[in-house]
């Protein structure tokens, strides 16, 4: 499974929009600010679950200790609870606050909270396990007994996590085509053409993410398509970068705008590498510098 970063509501939602937040009540308002911050929490929750430390790197890396076949002789060291305990606390904390999320996207969050709570004491223990070598004085009994449990849970929590990925991106979707068109009725240009760009990148990664077989020929067509928008909004997010600059001169997001568009710039050559040469690791620097523009939008205000 390739996963990707997501892109909660930018800075520049509801609450900053003073003239339109004057027109409701306060209750209301504090609503949408409640509403807003829950979503944006579990697009932070789910980032944090696959980053560096987080389920799908622990899941990788326990695969690759092959403990089946493993012995009292090799150096297992690949086993670690990383950061799934605090991820999962972290998710549990979002589930309960205050709200209004869809019920389908709080049914995800509590499917991918149980299997975790599955798989977070099987790992942490085995963690000790395998951290103090005590395999070495059982002769690995207790790990090639629990390793079909281990990888049983492993991939009952990376399902849950696609089925909580998946709802979460669905209501993304649904109140991103608002949020952009606030910012552009703002009239900050440069702001807008960046969102839509990652709007329109993100659609490329999960093409490339919805086939095991990145050459086949209908999925580069659809590809190629989307890179011509891609690189269209792209030349427009630079002159409207250029305007706002001879305008009023380098404002606070200005670095930030510059960096998203070389990372998306970057993205569109690794795809065309891709369509060359299909592997893995050009896949995952697609990846890598979607998830850098991400982080660097997410600062944007």
């Amino acid at each position: 499974m390739a996963f990707t970063a997501i892109l909660g509501l930018s800075a520049c939602d509801d609450q900053s929009n003073s003239t339109a937040a004057s027109n409701q009540s306060s209750a209301d308002t504090a609503a949408k600010s409640a509403n807003s911050a829950k979503l944006n929490n579990y697009v932070l929750a789910y980032n944090d679950l696959i980053g560096d430390s987080g389920l799908l790197a622990q899941y990788q890396a326990y695969q690759s200790a092959n403990i089946s076949k493993s012995t009292t002789s090799d150096n297992i060291t690949e086993v670690s609870k990383g950061s799934l305990e605090q991820s999962a606390d972290k998710l549990k904390s979002v589930r309960g606050a205050k709200g209004d999320a869809p019920t389908e996207l709080d049914t995800a969050a509590d499917k991918l909270i149980s299997a975790l709570g599955q798989l977070v004491p099987r790992l942490s223990g085995l963690d000790v396990y395998y951290a103090s070598k005590a395999y070495m004085e059982d002769g690995l009994a207790r790990g090639k007994r629990e390793d079909p449990l281990m990888l049983a849970d492993f991939q009952a929590a990376a399902t849950a996590l696609e089925e909580f990925h998946q709802q979460l991106q669905q209501e993304l979707d649904r109140r991103e085509q608002a949020e952009l068109a606030k910012i552009k009725e703002r009239g900050d240009m440069s702001v807008y053409q960046t969102r839509l760009a990652l709007s329109q990148a993100r659609q490329l990664v999960d093409l490339l993410n919805s086939s095991e077989d990145p050459g086949k020929p209908a999925l580069q067509s659809q590809i190629d398509t989307k890179i011509t928008d891609l690189e269209k909004t792209l030349e427009d997010q630079r002159a409207a970068l250029a305007k706002a600059k001879q305008e009023s001169g380098s404002g606070v997001n200005t670095p930030l705008l510059d960096g998203i568009n070389d990372s998306l710039t970057g993205m569109v050559g690794d795809f065309r590498q891709i369509k060359q040469d299909p592997t893995p690791d050009k896949y995952q620097l697609v990846v890598t510098r979607f998830n850098s523009a991400i982080e660097m939008f997410n600062s944007v205000r």
